[in-house]
């Protein structure tokens, strides 16, 4: 193997390490995921890999080292911007920015609430999410016992998503009309079981693996549920009918920041 072969292998990790920023910066939650939990035998060796072979190169001897520290260079670069990106996108979400939003969109959340109550048939519960146009996550239990669902990681195609649909007893109208009510309230998604109608879960926001929440009932809360939602680190309460929801998602804690979820409870006192 001559010596240009050899420095073209040794640059390899270079473009995936820019590939693997390209995908966090373009949908942080999933790149997490993929990244640092089904590959991640793979992205780590590559990068410990990349910044030895950098350290290495330094000195810029020749061309390819020359090469070697800009591309490192750049992918730095890349992956300042790319985190400022999603630490721009966590600031972003917060409880004043979720009550602003329930306050101009409760009236379509109740709307969407009581047409979901109607148009789902029999089966105990099921959850819908779209990532922008796309089905991105679809479950539909039609009993205590089975599950049935699709998400962005299985193979899928339109028989999929048929058989959920009539899983959930939901017709192609219905499943449209859900879409477009759910576009026009900002939210991505919605977990409904028949087991407790009164209430439902929009969920309105992600921020790399977590998730931000509404959960709204269709009657003011009971004196337990109320207290749940004042004991519990992953809830706020914000009127008798509307709780705000964090979940860290697989590797993160369940919990809004103690001092963010302190202070927004004595501004905004939920009854």
């Amino acid at each position: 193997m001559n010596d240009t072969l050899k420095s073209i292998i040794k640059l390899i990790p270079f473009p995936c390490i820019t590939a693997c920023i390209v995908l966090l910066f373009k949908n942080s939650f999933f790149g997490v995921l993929f990244l640092f939990g089904l590959i991640w035998w793979i992205t780590i060796p590559l990068t410990l890999f990349s910044i030895i072979l950098f350290f290495k190169s330094i000195k810029l001897k020749n061309r390819w080292q020359q090469v070697t520290v800009v591309w490192g260079v750049l992918n730095l670069i890349l992956f300042i911007v790319s985190l400022n990106h999603i630490t721009q996108q966590e600031e972003s979400c917060n409880p004043d920015i979720m009550a602003t939003h329930y306050e101009q969109h409760h009236a379509k959340m109740d709307e969407l609430h009581k047409y979901i109550q109607n148009a789902v048939g029999e089966c105990s519960s099921i959850q819908l999410e779209f990532n922008d146009t796309n089905l991105y996550r679809f479950l539909a239990n039609p009993d205590t016992s089975t599950q049935h669902f699709f998400n962005s990681w299985s193979t899928y195609d339109d028989a999929d998503k048929d058989t959920l649909m009539q899983i959930a007893g939901l017709t192609t109208t219905e499943f449209d009309s859900i879409y477009t009510q759910l576009k026009a309230m900002n939210c991505l998604g919605f977990s409904y079981s028949r087991r407790n109608p009164e209430k439902i879960e929009f969920y309105f926001r992600r921020v790399r693996a977590a998730i931000y929440i509404y959960k709204i009932y269709n009657r003011p809360m009971t004196d337990a549920e109320k207290n749940n939602a004042l004991e519990s680190l992953s809830l706020i309460p914000y009127t008798e009918r509307c709780v705000f929801k964090f979940h860290g998602g697989t590797a993160g804690a369940d919990n809004f920041h103690p001092k963010m979820r302190e202070d927004f409870l004595e501004k905004h006192k939920p009854w």
